[in-house]
C-alpha cells in the first residue's frame, strides 16, 4: 500500500530537524575555549599573563614571557642573609626549573598575587628596554603538609622591577610585535632593617622551591 504523502512529509521534516540539531551540537563541541591570556603585544599584557600563569600554575604560558637572555636578580636581603643565602641572580633555565617545581608540587594548594603599577613604563634608551615597577606586591603560596596542617609562604609589600623589550620580527596572537621580559629585579628598600627577620620575598619563595 502506498504511504500517504503527508506522512512522508512529516518524516522528512523530522529528519531535517534532526540533522540541523546535530549540526548545532557539533558546532558547540568544536568551539575552542577562550584563552585566559592576553596577546603578548604590550607591557601591560605581558605582566597580566605573568600573574595569570603563576596563579594557574601554567609553566608553558609562563616560560614564553621571558627572553632567552632573561636574568632574575634576587633581593639583597636574601643574598646577604647569613641564615639562608641565595645566589645574586639566575637565568631562564633556573627560573623555569623553580617555577616547574612550584607549579607541579602536590603540596601547593593555592597561589595568590596582588600588585599595583602606580607609574607608567619608562623608556630606557641606553638599553633599548622599557622599565616598569610594581609596588605593594603580595605573594601567597599555601601548602598542605602530610599531616594535613597548612603552611604558607607569604611575601608582603614587595617591590618588583621589570625590564621588557619588543621583538618586531616576532608576532603576538593579535598580529602586533611580541614583548618579553628581559630582567626582573626583586627589590626591597627596607632590606637592611629586615636583616635577620623572618620576612619573605618573592625571590626567596622561588628559591625555596628550586632546591
Amino acid at each position: 500500500m502506498a504511504r500517504p504523502s503527508h506522512v512522508c512529509c512529516v518524516v522528512g521534516c523530522l529528519a531535517a530537524l534532526l540533522l540541523l540539531s546535530c549540526g548545532d551540537d557539533d558546532k558547540k563541541i568544536s568551539e575552542p575555549t577562550p584563552s585566559p591570556y592576553r596577546p603578548q603585544s604590550s607591557i601591560e599584557n605581558v605582566l597580566y599573563n605573568l600573574r595569570e600563569s603563576y596563579i594557574r600554575r601554567d609553566l608553558e604560558a609562563y616560560r614564553v614571557l621571558f627572553a632567552p637572555d632573561f636574568v632574575f636578580r634576587f633581593n639583597p636581603f636574601d643574598v646577604y642573609n647569613p641564615g639562608f643565602p641565595v645566589p645574586s641572580s639566575w637565568g631562564i633555565s633556573e627560573e623555569c626549573r623553580a617555577a616547574d617545581s612550584l607549579f607541579a608540587s602536590k603540596q601547593v594548594t593555592n597561589i595568590a598575587i596582588s600588585w599595583s603599577f602606580p607609574d607608567a613604563a619608562v623608556d630606557s634608551a641606553a638599553t633599548g628596554t622599557w622599565i616598569l615597577q610594581a609596588t605593594g606586591v603580595d605573594v601567597l603560596v599555601v601548602t598542605t603538609c602530610e599531616d594535613g596542617t597548612h603552611f604558607s609562604y607569604l611575601a608582603e609589600d614587595g617591590r618588583e622591577m621589570f625590564h621588557l623589550r619588543t621583538y618586531p620580527q616576532e608576532r603576538a596572537s593579535d598580529g602586533n610585535s611580541l614583548w618579553r621580559i628581559t630582567r626582573w629585579t626583586d627589590e626591597d628598600p627596607l632590606w637592611p632593617a629586615r636583616a635577620g627577620s623572618a620576612t619573605k620575598t618573592w625571590g626567596l619563595i622561588k628559591y625555596a622551591f628550586s632546591r
